[in-house]
């Protein structure tokens, strides 16, 4: 997890015009893994509303999945992040974010 302080304070109306910014995060970010976007969504975290990708790449040899979670609150961005194997059981990243409360 990484948290980041927000320029301006989040509002939950604002939420329409945060998810076309966060998908091109999510863009920018696959770009640099040399994969792509695999499963864009909304997800509740926290009891808030977060922006969930998965971002399928392949690293030596090997391919991964890499899920970003954005959640914001505040002044407040908390990048929650999870790497698996395609196929393999991501449980860890579900529990994790089961789990996560806000400080």
């Amino acid at each position: 997890m990484t948290v980041f302080r927000l320029a301006k304070r989040y509002q939950p109306a604002l939420w329409p015009k945060v998810v076309p910014v966060l998908d091109g995060v999510a863009a920018q970010l696959s770009s640099t893994l040399r994969g792509h976007v695999a499963a864009p969504s909304t997800t509740l975290v926290a009891g808030r509303r977060a922006r969930s990708y998965e971002i399928e790449f392949r690293r030596d040899g090997k391919d991964l999945v890499e899920r970003i979670v954005f959640l914001l609150d505040g002044r407040r961005e908390y990048q929650l992040l999870c790497r698996f194997e395609p196929g393999g059981r991501p449980s860890a990243c579900s529990g994790f974010l089961a789990t996560f409360t806000l400080a």
